[in-house]
C-alpha cells in the first residue's frame, strides 16, 4: 500500500516540478533565468521514482523515467526526503555535477522561487490579468497531473479509478485555454497536455475565469452548467468517476 509521502511525493515530481516546463512557456521572467542555459537535472526518488527537466535556451521538458544523459543527479533518500525539499525544508543529495552546484543555488533556486510565486499567490496580486492567467494554467496543470497520481497511487483513488470505463476524458477552455486530457485504461490514468483525438468525454468551460471557480470550488457546479459556463458531453459517467478522485486532491494540494 502506496504511504501518504510516496504519493505526494510523486505528485511533487509528476506535477509541480514538471510545471517548471509550463512555467517556461508562459512567464517571460522565467525564461530569462535560464535563457543560455542547456543541461539536463534528474531526480531519483529511492523507492518511488524519477524523472528529469531537461533545459535548452529558454525552454524546458520533462521526463519521467531514467535520463540516458544527466549533468546533474539528485538523490533523495525517501519520499519524505523529496517533499521537504519542494517545502525548502531539506537538500537534495547530489550524486553527479558538483561542478554545476551553482546552477541549483542560483537559477534552478529562483525558477522554484517564481514558480512558488504564482502557484501560492500573495493577497491581491489575483486582481492582476496576466498573473491570474498564469496562475490558472499553472494550477490546472498540477492539479490534472495530481489526479493521476492519486488515481494510480492513494488507496481510495485507486478504487474510484477502476470503476472509471477506458476512454480520453478531454479538458478544455473554450477561451484562453488551456487543454488536457486523461487517458484511461483497465483502472490505470495517464494525463497529457492537448487534444486528444476520439474523445469519449468532454469537459467544457467557457473561460480561465470559470475554470478557477472550479479548481477553488468557490461555485457550485450546477450553477456553472445551468448559466452555460461549464458542461459536459459525451460519456459522462466518465466525468462523474473522476470527480470523486478531484475531492480527494485538497489532502495532498493546499
Amino acid at each position: 500500500m502506496a504511504t501518504r509521502d510516496l504519493v505526494m511525493a510523486r505528485i511533487n515530481l509528476f506535477g509541480v516540478l514538471r510545471s517548471i516546463q509550463e512555467l517556461l512557456a508562459l512567464d517571460s521572467e522565467s525564461r530569462q533565468l535560464v535563457a543560455d542555459t542547456n543541461l539536463t537535472v534528474e531526480f531519483i526518488v529511492r523507492g518511488c521514482c524519477r524523472g528529469a527537466l531537461t533545459f535548452a535556451d529558454g525552454a524546458c521538458e520533462f521526463a519521467e523515467g531514467r535520463a540516458e544523459k544527466a549533468d546533474i543527479r539528485l538523490f533523495f533518500t525517501s519520499p519524505a526526503h523529496l517533499n521537504r525539499m519542494v517545502e525548502g525544508r531539506a537538500n537534495p543529495i547530489p550524486l553527479k555535477g558538483w561542478f554545476r552546484i551553482g546552477f541549483l543555488t542560483g537559477p534552478f533556486t529562483k525558477l522554484t522561487d517564481r514558480l512558488s510565486h504564482f502557484l501560492r499567490p500573495a493577497e491581491g496580486s489575483l486582481d492582476d490579468p496576466e498573473f491570474f492567467g498564469i496562475n490558472t494554467k499553472l494550477s490546472t496543470f498540477v492539479a490534472f497531473h495530481a489526479v493521476t497520481e492519486v488515481a494510480n497511487w492513494d488507496e481510495r483513488g485507486r478504487a474510484s479509478a477502476k470503476q472509471i470505463p477506458d476512454g480520453v476524458l478531454q479538458l478544455r477552455v473554450q477561451q484562453g485555454g488551456p487543454s488536457l486530457a486523461i487517458e484511461v485504461a483497465g483502472g490505470r490514468l495517464r494525463t497529457r497536455v492537448g487534444e486528444q483525438a476520439g474523445y469519449r468525454c468532454l469537459m467544457w468551460f467557457r473561460d480561465l475565469e470559470t475554470l478557477a471557480e472550479v479548481l477553488k470550488d468557490d461555485t457550485d457546479s450546477f450553477v456553472l452548467f445551468a448559466g452555460g459556463r461549464a458542461g459536459i458531453k459525451g460519456y459522462v459517467p466518465m466525468a462523474d468517476k473522476l470527480n470523486s478522485i478531484l475531492g480527494l486532491l485538497p489532502g495532498y494540494l493546499n
